[in-house]
């Protein structure tokens, strides 16, 4: 059983083939994160917003859990694309705002940066 303050490590084995996702879902009590890897050429430059991020994992991992559960409320995917379009404009206007502290605007920058990394693999 898994109580609070346990570290739980989630390996995903990538696929030999290029652009192939893989997924895998943890489930911990009644709240489930599917995390998801995608193979691809080892000249791609980009890197994922988990990796660019100063946030502490745990934040991070909190942040993709909702992140994940937002994207997949939608079944259709013409759907899903406009709401997380909405979303990026609704976050894009947050971190404009000076009253949000630093953290708040780490939070929203990193949540803003796995959004439009999604839209553009998706494009």
């Amino acid at each position: 059983m898994v109580k609070n303050g346990d570290t739980v490590q989630v390996e995903l084995i990538s696929s030999s083939d290029l652009d192939d996702a893989v997924t895998s879902t943890l489930t911990i009590g009644t709240l489930s994160v599917t995390y998801r890897v995608t193979t691809t050429a080892e000249d791609d430059s980009s890197s994922s917003a988990f990796a660019e991020s100063t946030l502490p994992n745990t934040t991070k991992l909190q942040i993709l859990g909702i992140f994940n559960a937002l994207k997949n409320i939608y079944d259709d995917d013409s759907q899903e694309i406009t709401f997380l379009n909405t979303l990026l404009t609704m976050i894009d206007s947050q971190m404009d705002d000076d009253a949000n502290g630093s953290s708040a605007i780490q939070a929203l920058q990193f949540l803003y940066d796995l959004t439009e990394e999604y839209l553009n693999d998706h494009e």
